[in-house]
């Protein structure tokens, strides 16, 4: 509905390369980066599509760029922790969605369904981490 809303370009790369058009969610993701004014986040997601694309040296230029703002500011490990997978980095990747755990980062919640964690699902650090988030026991609400 809105052309220069980020979040539908982010989401629609990161569907576009689910289904397999590398190309088609590489470009979405670099509208997004470009529209969000390479906020970190989505510049995260640019990354991830990158390595998803073959492109690692564009992705390790992306991730030193948004590890260089996260000394700085807050950027999740859990974003940060996709774009190693995406290179194929899963020793790197689970020891980032650990970190997040202790950053008590909400969409650890979603880590056993979200695609872009696959290649991670039969890791044994990641599959400790899942039933750590899945066996927490949550706050009663009033």
């Amino acid at each position: 509905m809105d052309p220069t809303f980020p979040m539908g370009h982010l989401n629609l790369g990161r569907a576009l390369i689910q289904k397999g058009d590398l190309e088609g969610g590489l470009r979405e993701c670099q509208q997004a980066a470009r529209l969000a004014g390479n906020h970190p986040f989505e510049l995260t997601w640019l990354a991830y599509a990158n390595g998803m694309a073959g492109n690692k040296s564009e992705t390790l230029r992306l991730l030193h760029q948004v590890e260089a703002v996260a000394q700085q500011s807050y950027v999740a490990s859990y974003d940060i922790a996709a774009v190693h997978v995406s290179i194929g980095e899963s020793s790197e990747a689970v020891a980032l969605l650990n970190k997040a755990y202790e950053e008590r980062f909400y969409s650890l919640l979603l880590m056993r369904i979200e695609p872009e964690f696959e290649p991670l699902r039969n890791d044994p650090g990641f599959e400790r981490l899942v039933k750590l988030v899945s066996s927490r026991p949550q706050r009663n609400l009033p």
